[in-house]
């Protein structure tokens, strides 16, 4: 089994745990569940994870395309990543259970009726594919590899960001789908 630096291994950690998570979220999950809106008129289980998989596929390419821009500019380096202050002030306020909702863009809002092995088989796909791309951004510097948000060219993100980023706003809507559930 090959070994990756006390980044990547954090990265890895948080991802595989998702897998766990959602996976845990599915036993005895049924269509309808799945479906199902909260009478407070919040999201349902298949649309919390739909968005998932939209924020998914918008940010997969972005990374993607960071990692091929910084393996030729030979962005190397395996120090401790930290993120800057005031993103790690966002990530830890998006931390569930969250006190604060939000409003998401209109681009990332899920379809309503869903098909639940589509979706969750979409979900693992993409986690499967954030893996991947953390493997293989191992020797990179997660401090200075920029990576571009695609929704504002103007958000700006550091590799270990991003990651962290999604890995807990990932975490904050599968909360969310739980308390659908309850």
């Amino acid at each position: 089994m090959k070994e990756f630096n006390q980044n990547t291994e954090n990265f890895l950690k948080q991802y595989k745990d998702l897998h766990s998570w959602a996976d845990r979220l599915k036993i005895n999950l049924t269509e309808e569940k799945f479906n199902h809106k909260p009478a407070s008129g919040g999201w349902s289980v298949g649309e919390c994870i739909e968005h998932l998989n939209q924020v998914a596929e918008m940010y997969l390419p972005q990374i993607k395309d960071a990692i091929t821009k910084a393996e030729k500019k030979e962005l190397f380096s395996n120090k401790e990543f930290k993120p800057r202050f005031i993103q790690k002030k966002m990530i830890d306020s998006l931390e569930p259970p969250y006190k604060m909702k939000m409003k998401t863009f209109k681009s990332m809002k899920p379809s309503s009726s869903l098909s639940m092995e589509e979706v969750l088989g979409r979900f693992n796909k993409l986690n499967n594919d954030f893996i991947g791309l953390i493997e293989e951004s191992d020797k990179l510097d997660y401090g200075s590899v920029v990576v571009t948000s695609p929704v504002s060219s103007l958000i700006k993100f550091k590799l270990g960001e991003a990651y962290l980023f999604l890995a807990v706003h990932t975490r904050r809507h599968l909360w969310q789908a739980e308390q659908v559930l309850k």
